[in-house]
């Protein structure tokens, strides 16, 4: 993450924009990497640059899904095996 930007309350809207849509973008590698406790810091800090953004608490939200889902698929005594062998792998 060196080669973002910082960026602080003198910068515009716009900028603010642009960043939080930058730390949005590396949430997703992050999360497609099941680097997910990063993931999570990267959308956060998308949100607090720009909380009108739905689809930055919908990615977060993802996560959170994707962990209980996961973790009651994988752990339970009768899986659904279509729906495990996609979530579980």
């Amino acid at each position: 993450m060196s080669n973002t930007l910082t960026y602080n309350d003198d910068n515009t809207e716009e900028d603010r924009k642009v960043a939080a849509a930058e730390k949005k973008n590396l949430g997703n590698i992050a999360f497609k990497e099941q680097r997910l406790d990063e993931a999570l810091t990267l959308y956060d800090e998308a949100i607090a640059l720009d909380p009108t953004q739905m689809s930055f608490y919908n990615n977060k939200g993802g996560i959170v899904l994707t962990n209980i889902v996961g973790v009651f698929v994988c752990s339970s005594p009768f899986p659904l095996i279509n729906i495990a062998n996609k979530i579980c792998r």
